[in-house]
């Protein structure tokens, strides 16, 4: 009675007599009780099952503040409740978990304090049972929810105190088990409709199963909730997602449409298989579906109506004409569904915008004329259409834009290189003017007037010509790169004498490289008639002066062979060299432009002068002629190209 007597003087307003009727109370329960001050919240009366519970002598437990006792922690709610439950008169319970178990809290008004009760319930894992009902609702399709209903003493729900999820409630929802557990869910998921909170609370009350469908916003989903009572004031919520389940039908439906008229020998365009869906569903005599393009117009991808206005594009799509008045215009503007007289002549349009994810407008679809109108579920039927085009026409519009992009870059790319092969031809006409002039007057002074000239004047005219005759080289070859590159090169077949043509390569290259002391022999495989072919002869002509001229500039010692031989239906040239050769790595590298592969870099920028465009514009050549070009090599042990093309004998007409 010490204890008590010292309690009394701290709550004066429970009397002795009180106090030995609660000591008596607590100690005869087998449940650990606490009587607890409803102001500050102290322990003034605790029983001998609450001290085993603790592990610690009453004595350590009197005067302490409940919470900072217990040794589990309770949400804000719950706290809110127990500090007001002699202030409002509420009495109440929930489960709390403890390490391994599970306890319940009961709280009530009693005798000017507030008493609570401490039970265990039962383990938390290592029942078989238990296990299985996890395994069951945790893989689930459906979002799964366990809730505890808690009412005031009217019989009110104050809460749905949320115990446990499933995985896919937490999708569903984007929400943490770790962060939800003993919270209500009004304060999780606000915008859940009234309804499933209704549902929630009547199934609880009555056990009655209860079930309802509901538009979810911030996910875009929309579900079927059932409502099930495993035990009185609980309750069980399963949420199905009905889009999910709606597009796996409208998936299938399409497919089958697709089997179907690809069987038949049908169209098997999506757009117009799901308009055919559409205009069949609801009954409809016209129709469109259409994206919004970058100019806030709309691409017309499928339409069965003769009374649209419609305008082509320069790539020949169809665009529908958006007038202001009309039902499409309002669907824009709003981003709803809109139906309507139509301004165009339809009596009705019902008018509906596809979104992306990001809940983007990227098209609409219209539906027009149906003899019974448009019900409510007409209008879902045709957004559930929407829904399930949407992703795939976000794709669409992607490669259509890919598509124009490509279309866009290949006529800058055509006119660049119209651009620059007008420059070229241009240019080159400007340079190779004056030029021929200065070449022609140093050819003049060379055969007039040379005696006249001091050496070192001879030697001047002559390198005047020598770098003229190669500035119109090197023009010549920029321009032929030009028109490889824009495939502008086009074989001219005439007659030619391959004897005669060697010849003159031979006697145009051979004071150059008798000037370097180097010899130039010709091998001819053809004699009489049969050397006289049709072929493209400034061409191949071009191609084995590269070829000599290369081996001229890259020999020091020996020299240079030009030969020709008939093999089968074609005829292979080679020039050979006795120079400085090329590394095996290199031989594909060479016919790239200004590439110069020889195995003494060093050499080569020293000695070549050219510019590393003469082999790229041989091969070009050579595959214009239908022929191939390659080469043997090794260093310090000379070159041989070869050139095959075929071979077409001259033949008089008659």
């Amino acid at each position: 009675m010490k204890d008590i007597v010292f309690l009394s003087e701290q709550n004066p307003h429970i009397s002795i007599k009180d106090f030995e009727l609660i000591n008596y109370l607590i100690e005869t329960h087998e449940n650990c009780i606490f009587f607890v001050d409803a102001e500050t919240l102290s322990i003034l009366c605790v029983n001998q099952a609450a001290s085993v519970f603790l592990e610690t002598d009453k004595t350590r437990i009197l005067n302490k503040n409940i919470f900072d006792i217990l040794p589990f922690q309770l949400n804000n709610d719950t706290k809110d409740n127990i500090k007001n439950c002699l202030k409002n008169n509420i009495k109440s319970d929930v489960n709390v978990s403890f390490e391994t178990e599970v306890f319940n809290l009961k709280f009530s008004p009693f005798s000017g304090g507030i008493l609570l009760s401490l039970r265990k319930l039962a383990q938390k894992v290592d029942n078989v049972d238990e296990k299985n009902f996890k395994l069951l609702f945790e893989n689930m399709s459906s979002g799964f929810i366990y809730l505890k209903v808690n009412f005031d003493e009217n019989g009110d729900v104050i809460n749905n105190q949320i115990v446990d999820i499933n995985s896919m409630f937490e999708i569903f929802f984007t929400v943490d088990r770790n962060n939800i557990i003993g919270k209500s869910i009004e304060t999780i998921l606000p915008q859940i409709d009234s309804r499933v909170f209704s549902a929630i609370s009547l199934t609880a009350k009555t056990g009655r199963s209860r079930s309802c469908n509901f538009d979810y916003k911030p996910n875009k989903k929309y579900f079927q909730v059932c409502t099930y009572s495993p035990r009185q004031g609980y309750s069980a919520v399963i949420f199905n997602d009905l889009k999910a389940e709606i597009e796996i039908r409208n998936d299938l439906k399409v497919k089958s449409k697709i089997s179907k008229a690809f069987a038949l020998g049908y169209d098997t365009n999506l757009y117009r298989i799901v308009l055919e869906l559409l205009l069949e569903t609801t009954k409809s005599k016209h129709g469109y579906i259409g994206y919004l393009d970058e100019d806030g117009g709309i691409e017309c991808l499928a339409r069965r109506d003769d009374a649209l206005t419609l305008e082509k594009h320069s790539d020949n799509e169809e665009r529908i004409v958006i007038i202001p008045e009309d039902v499409t215009a309002k669907t824009l503007q709003s981003k709803t569904q809109e139906m309507g007289v139509n301004v165009v002549g339809h009596k009705t349009l019902l008018a509906t915008p596809v979104f992306d994810k990001e809940n983007n407008l990227i098209g609409v679809i219209g539906v027009a004329d149906s003899p019974k109108g448009y019900d409510l579920r007409a209008r879902n039927t045709v957004q559930e259409l929407a829904d399930y085009i949407a992703p795939l026409m976000l794709s669409e519009i992607k490669e259509r834009k890919y598509k124009r992009n490509l279309v866009i870059a290949k006529e800058k790319a055509e006119a660049g290189e119209k651009l620059k092969s007008n420059f070229l031809g241009n240019i080159s006409h400007e340079i190779r003017t004056p030029a021929h002039i200065i070449i022609g007057n140093c050819e003049l002074l060379q055969r007039q007037a040379a005696d006249n000239l001091s050496k070192v004047h001879q030697q001047a005219l002559n390198d005047i010509l020598l770098h003229t005759q190669k500035m119109v080289y090197i023009v010549d070859a920029i321009k032929n790169l030009a028109k490889i590159e824009s495939g502008q090169v086009q074989c001219i077949r005439i007659k030619t004498n391959l004897n005669s043509l060697v010849d003159n390569i031979k006697r145009k290259w051979e004071f150059e490289a008798q000037h370097k002391r180097l010899y130039i022999n010709v091998e001819k495989g053809l004699e009489g008639e049969a050397a006289i072919v049709m072929t493209d002869s400034p061409k191949l002509k071009s191609i084995l002066e590269a070829l000599v001229t290369n081996g001229i500039r890259f020999t020091n010692l020996g020299g240079v062979t030009i030969k020709y031989v008939l093999d089968n239906d074609n005829v292979i040239f080679s020039v050979s060299d006795t120079g400085i050769g090329i590394k095996p790595e290199k031989h594909n590298a060479i016919f790239d432009p200004f590439e110069q592969c020889g195995s003494e870099e060093e050499f080569m920028r020293e000695n070549s002068g050219g510019v590393g465009l003469g082999l790229t514009i041989s091969k070009g050549f050579a595959n214009a002629m239908g022929g191939q070009i390659w080469l043997e090599s090794e260093p310090q042990k000379g070159t041989t190209f070869y050139l095959k093309i075929k071979y077409e004998k001259f033949k008089l007409r008659g």
